[in-house]
């Protein structure tokens, strides 16, 4: 696990904001505006986070293993697999887009939106 940063459990309403995103870009595709909306919204709520990705292997096992149950993560851990994504692709270019095509993100945000389920703020 990361110990770099400690992520923030969020308001309900801003993960059901991500989650509409990320619905919207299923419709728009990668290179959309709404794409980049949702990049820009997720660094500036501080879901991506600093943290050494780099050494955190739960991302790539999980990454690659189609059958891995994204589900029996926390909203932290599912932020933590957001912010390595994001911060890979800027040095292995084409990880977003590998994520995206992989089905990867779908896993990510359908875990969030039964994972604030829960949530009562």
């Amino acid at each position: 696990m990361p110990n770099e940063t400690q992520t923030n459990i969020l308001p309900k309403a801003q993960y059901q904001h991500f989650i509409s995103l990320y619905q919207q870009v299923k419709e728009d595709g990668l290179e959309s505006q709404t794409f980049n909306k949702l990049f820009r919204d997720l660094y500036q709520a501080e879901v991506i986070a600093p943290f050494n990705y780099v050494d955190w292997e739960p991302a790539r096992t999980a990454w690659n293993n189609p059958s891995f149950n994204f589900n029996a993560l926390s909203l932290q851990d599912l932020q933590h697999h957001l912010t390595a994504i994001f911060c890979a692709d800027r040095y292995e270019e084409g990880t977003v887009v590998c994520a995206y095509h992989s089905g990867v993100f779908e896993k990510i945000f359908a875990s969030m939106a039964q994972k604030i389920e829960a949530l009562h703020n």
